[in-house]
């Protein structure tokens, strides 16, 4: 278990965007803090022509070639400051239309970079098959969860980091298709830096390696916990309230802990409202975060230097297929 003391701080969203204005059309890494790893040939475009809601989404076109893998995030720091990080997604993804080769992988995998880039959890789809794919704790490798998905029909995906135990899940349209250790949680790993769109080859061999893919991203959102979740277990209910009412008027420092889900540094009527407003929500069911308006872009605390998130070209080719 990594070394993270729990915190009950206050939820919040770390970004927010369905991609539409003022993000422009055309590619999607150089706009508001997105930056990419990885030089193939591969592609992800802000387009308007298949999108989940909205105007605007993201095009993810992995390129037949070999050494394509790459990546899209938007990296930052002091994170999590609670025991979760949640990362929601749309995705819609086209078949390869290749009869055997394994992959290419499109969907999010997410990092503590702060060292180097280890795997915290991944969740997507194996765009020859249709498989529902994640990483397993301690080896990595990439395997299917049991669902698999109509190709060209949007999903919802969802990640749930777990701080305290260093686990995720995954789910897919609320119901729970993976459950394990951090894929790399050998290393100690305590902080959250990004979580990436992502498309690379899942296997080493020759036919896997050249396979090209294409997928959509829509109302892609990263929370750090779940607002009105004061006893930070994972959901919002009576035990929140409670720990409300047994702090009301207290002063908090820093603002944000405990049960001071407005941030201003004291727990007052505003937390009650947050709680009430999110009662009810978990880490299946999602929280007020996730219909919130958000100005876009979010603005993020910080970022990471570039190098970091280039360095997520060098992960291991480990990821072959448990069948």
């Amino acid at each position: 278990m990594a070394a993270f003391a729990v915190e009950a701080n206050a939820s919040g969203v770390i970004l927010n965007t369905g991609f539409e204005s003022p993000y422009s059309l055309g590619p999607l890494q150089g706009q508001f803090g997105w930056l990419t790893a990885g030089t193939g040939a591969s592609t992800a475009t802000v387009q308007n022509s298949i999108v989940h809601s909205g105007s605007q989404a993201v095009q993810v076109v992995k390129a037949g070639t070999p050494n394509s893998d790459r990546r899209w995030a938007m990296p930052v720091t002091g994170y999590p400051t609670q025991r979760f990080v949640i990362v929601d997604w749309d995705m819609r993804v086209a078949p390869t239309n290749h009869p055997t080769a394994f992959g290419p992988f499109v969907g999010v995998d997410t990092y503590d970079a702060d060292v180097q880039p280890y795997v915290l959890g991944s969740l997507g789809v194996d765009a020859t098959t249709g498989d529902v794919l994640y990483q397993i704790q301690d080896t990595a490798v990439l395997t299917e969860t049991g669902l698999v998905i109509n190709f060209d029909q949007w999903y919802h995906y969802r990640l749930v980091l777990d701080f305290l135990t260093d686990t995720y899940r995954g789910y897919v349209n609320g119901a729970l298709v993976a459950n394990t250790g951090f894929p790399d949680r050998g290393f100690g790993l305590n902080n959250f830096t990004d979580a990436d769109i992502a498309a690379f080859a899942a296997a080493a061999d020759s036919a896997s390696q050249s396979l090209s893919a294409s997928a959509v991203f829509d109302n892609f959102l990263v929370r750090d916990g779940i607002l009105g979740d004061y006893d930070i277990d994972g959901d919002v209910d009576t035990a929140d309230y409670a720990q409300w009412q047994a702090t009301f008027g207290d002063p908090i420092s820093p603002a944000g802990n405990l049960a001071d889900g407005s941030g201003n540094g004291v727990v007052d009527a505003a937390d009650f409202v947050t709680w009430r407003k999110n009662l009810g929500s978990s880490l299946v069911s999602g929280s007020g975060a996730g219909s919130a308006v958000v100005p876009e872009p979010m603005t993020l605390l910080s970022w990471l230097p570039f190098a970091s998130l280039v360095g997520l070209t060098r992960l291991r080719h480990r990821r072959d297929v448990a069948r």
